[in-house]
């Protein structure tokens, strides 16, 4: 059953696609704002990487970023081409052993963020979500959009790192923004769908980027606590050697001649 459904999917998707596309009246002012709202996601993951993680590395380890930043393009060209955090993981893995973090920090972190950090896609589809209510005329309230982007967030961590596993969740969230579904929000939906694969592939490298960040932050801190404790020790060695060394004073005790007051004889 599972197989006939993802045989007959791209059949399905590409339905939704035409369906949409001769329902459109002004197929050239679509097609604008769907490049607007192209450029607009494109433009907030390059400002989530380069501006937020760079913040954070900086914060943590006091290091170049851009320099971390160098030994991911392989990583990112494995997860823009699988669409998939799972199949990235072990690039990913890679790329952070080739970046001289500890393994084990690394077989630790990155599994868990291979599952839970979905950070890329918990930023996007907010913007495609208002997207389509303001397409749609349908303006949603400053309220409204806090609850857009904290379901978004919560449905982006419980989400599979497969590829499109966003898409299923597309209606719950219009939904969610109490969007009505009219056949222009369909419309809409349906030009979503026909770049869900390029979306995909972008939040997908946002995503593992997140977790290389998430490793060297922690490797950092254990690398930092590790040195603490090794400092700690080196203190106690050396004071109990010290304490080994020490001799106690000798017995022999000098005379004091206290003057002429002084009893003969008086000895300290």
């Amino acid at each position: 059953m599972i197989r006939k459904v993802i045989v007959f999917t791209p059949i399905g998707v590409g339905s939704l696609v035409a369906g949409s596309i001769a329902r459109a009246d002004d197929l050239g002012s679509v097609f604008v704002s769907v490049s607007k709202l192209f450029v607009v996601c494109m433009a907030g993951q390059a400002c989530h990487v380069f501006g937020f993680y760079s913040a954070v590395y900086v914060y943590f380890t006091r290091k170049n970023p851009f320099r971390f930043f160098a030994v991911m393009p392989k990583m990112w060209i494995t997860a823009f081409g699988t669409s998939s955090s799972a199949a990235t993981l072990s690039t990913t893995i890679k790329t952070c052993l080739d970046a001289g973090l500890s393994e084990k920090v690394v077989n630790f972190v990155c599994p868990i963020g291979c599952t839970v950090n979905m950070d890329g896609s918990a930023l996007e589809r907010p913007i495609v979500i208002l997207w389509i209510a303001y397409v749609a005329s349908q303006p949603i309230p400053l309220g409204r959009h806090l609850v857009v982007a904290v379901i978004c967030a919560l449905m982006s961590i419980g989400a599979s790192p497969i590829p499109s596993a966003r898409v299923s969740t597309l209606l719950i969230m219009v939904e969610a923004a109490e969007v009505q579904l009219t056949p222009t929000v369909n419309m809409l939906i349906g030009f979503c769908l026909a770049i869900e694969w390029l979306l995909d592939s972008v939040r997908t490298m946002v995503n593992v980027t997140g977790d290389t960040i998430g490793v060297a932050i922690v490797d950092h801190m254990m690398s930092d606590e590790s040195k603490e404790k090794a400092c700690c020790s080196e203190g106690s060695i050396a004071n109990h050697d010290l304490e080994g060394s020490w001799t106690p004073p000798s017995r022999n005790v000098r005379e004091v001649r206290l003057g002429d007051k002084s009893p003969a004889g008086f000895s300290v």
